[in-house]
């Protein structure tokens, strides 16, 4: 009985020691979020919403944001290459999603700002197209980059608005291959996608000189 004792405390003791040494794996974790995702989005599609982003303390100053296309204006300088074009928007948009995600949003209240004070329609349309042009380019980027259809509903739904009193029509848009209604779960990041590496390529800035975008402070 005693060696019976002595055998059962020993195993309990080897039972203890394997389980105090044991290596506990680490819970896997959620895989962040791409980081500009942190920063502000309109909660709706109303103007009164887009102007609400730029009263919080991270955003940049309007007058800070009105040069912020000027690389995308060097690109469609130096080519007339409607890819080139794209290619280059989502290379700067790659290199600095945040800076864009604010030029982005100020353009279009930009715009709205511009619009009130022109008196001559040919101006307010001319107005409408080259901004447009620049604003889809960069909302198509983040859709090929991040996965990311929030820019290109933006576009779609201030262009469709815009163009009943700049073009006098309606304008129906048929369905949107960059925009995903499942897109918008509350919280879900999953669907954004980092870019291919931390250092995009730079093919379309490289070869016409265009390195770097205008980073936007925000402090």
């Amino acid at each position: 009985m005693k060696q019976f004792l002595v055998c059962q405390i020993c195993l309990t003791l080897l039972f203890i020691v394997s389980c105090a040494t044991k290596k506990i794996e680490a819970p896997l974790s959620l895989p962040e979020p791409p980081q500009y995702t942190k920063v502000l989005h309109p909660e709706g599609l109303d103007l009164a919403d887009l102007k609400a982003i730029f009263y919080d303390k991270q955003a940049p100053a309007l007058n800070i944001i009105d040069n912020c296309d000027a690389n995308y204006k060097k690109l469609t300088t130096a080519t007339q290459s409607k890819e080139e074009i794209q290619k280059g928007v989502q290379e700067l948009v790659s290199l600095d999603p945040a800076s864009y995600h604010w030029c982005f949003y100020g353009k279009l209240l930009g715009l709205e700002n511009q619009l009130k004070t022109q008196p001559y329609i040919e101006e307010k349309q001319k107005l409408v197209v080259e901004t447009f042009a620049f604003l889809t380019s960069v909302a198509k980027a983040y859709y090929i980059q991040f996965h990311d259809s929030r820019y290109m509903r933006w576009a779609i739904d201030r262009y469709k608005k815009l163009s009943e009193f700049v073009f006098y029509r309606r304008l129906e848009v048929g369905k949107n291959p960059y925009f995903d209604s499942t897109d918008l779960a509350v919280g879900s990041f999953s669907r954004f996608r980092e870019p291919a590496s931390e250092q995009p390529k730079l093919g379309v800035l490289e070869k016409y000189g265009i390195l770097k975008p205008m980073a936007i402070p925000t402090d």
